[in-house]
């Protein structure tokens, strides 16, 4: 196994992808929070379904969640690493329900614990793009 170290990289980048407009996580992540006054969601990366089951089903959604899922297993593949190496990998992303649009005011704090117990973690605050 390569150095755990390395998964400080992977906690930080799996959180700046999902703030980016290449996750597609928004405008959906942010409309569905407002229909349902949900301020935070927490995705479960090591799932290939990562979204909670207190999040209504919205496919373009759970697409991109699905796609957030296959991308930090790649970014753990190409560091040498395989999901076996993990016991946790989080997403925790932030929405305050009067953002002022579908693309701004999102937190995210990442977090990733390997099978022996070392913890990685990266936060970003919000934003407006």
């Amino acid at each position: 196994m390569p150095s755990s170290k390395l998964l400080h990289g992977v906690a930080h980048d799996i959180a700046h992808h999902a703030l980016s407009g290449l996750s597609y996580l928004h405008p959906h992540l942010t409309q569905v929070c407002r229909k349902t006054q949900l301020t935070e969601v927490t995705l479960d990366l090591l799932n290939e379904f990562p979204l909670p089951a207190t999040v209504p089903d919205y496919e373009p959604l759970r697409l991109a969640s699905r796609a957030l899922h296959r991308r930090f297993l790649s970014m753990l593949n190409a560091l040498g690493f395989t999901s076996g190496d993990i016991s946790q990998a989080r997403l925790t992303l932030q929405v305050p329900v009067d953002a002022p649009d579908d693309y701004s005011y999102v937190s995210c704090k990442s977090e990733i614990v390997t099978a022996v117990g070392k913890t990685f973690r990266h936060e970003l605050p919000a934003f407006s793009v």
